[in-house]
């Protein structure tokens, strides 16, 4: 059986490699190992777009945003926890032993 004129590898097969016509890759020929022209979107996009070496080629579909979802909420400021009093009145008396040294 001869291999095929367009080899896409079989990701179920038991050999990797091997092409969904059955064959290994090493059985088809360059035109058939050669890429594809594009398809779906992403050739309707270059066809109507003339390309411009210097702008940046866009961001895969699956990068860019939706219009339906919403923009990310920014993080909450973390919660201050109050010191225990023992911590607060001791810290206190310090303070005020330092006011009256500087005294």
């Amino acid at each position: 059986m001869a291999a095929c004129e367009e080899y896409r590898i079989d990701m179920t097969a038991a050999v990797f490699g091997t092409c969904k016509c059955g064959q290994p890759k090493l059985a088809h020929s360059a035109e058939a190992l050669a890429p594809k022209k594009k398809r779906g979107a992403a050739a309707a996009a270059a066809a109507t777009k003339p390309s411009d070496p210097d702008e940046p080629p866009p961001p895969p579909a699956h990068m860019l945003r939706s219009s339906k979802a919403a923009a990310p909420k920014p993080a909450a400021a973390p919660e201050t926890v109050p010191a225990p009093a023992s911590i607060a009145s001791a810290a206190a008396k310090a303070d005020a032993a330092a006011a009256a040294k500087a005294l």
